[in-house]
């Protein structure tokens, strides 16, 4: 997964978790997909890494056997969450943007780990006296 898309979903969730002020810095009734374009262009990613990112992302979706047009609920769920604005209240969607933030972040957690330690080596064992 890409940085931006990390750094999206993390920035996503945590605007739900804090109730989802309107307008800061997503919109209610706009689904991810949108919402990561707007979150793009407000970080200043170029055209082509920004079109790059969006395939990132519904390739997620499609990795994890959803559609990459509709993945939380279907077309109908989709429009009625939008006219709604209840798009982040959409608890698909709420759960796949949790279990991705945790994903990824459990990742680059055992990353850090291999780094301090040198990379692949073992853990030296300790002698016992």
């Amino acid at each position: 997964m890409s940085d931006h898309l990390k750094q999206f979903l993390q920035a996503w969730i945590e605007w739900v978790d804090a109730g989802a002020p309107d307008d800061e810095p997503f919109e209610r009734r706009r689904g991810l997909c949108s919402s990561f374009e707007d979150w793009l262009d407000e970080h200043d990613v170029d055209d082509d890494s920004k079109d790059d990112a969006i395939r990132t992302l519904t390739s997620e979706f499609r990795l994890d056997g959803l559609c990459k047009v509709y993945p939380f609920g279907g077309s109908e769920k989709f429009y009625e969450d939008s006219s709604g604005n209840e798009m982040h209240l959409n608890p698909d969607r709420i759960a796949w943007v949790r279990s991705k933030v945790a994903q990824h972040t459990e990742s680059d957690l055992g990353r850090a780990v291999r780094e301090v330690r040198g990379g692949d080596a073992p853990t030296p064992k300790r002698a016992f006296a």
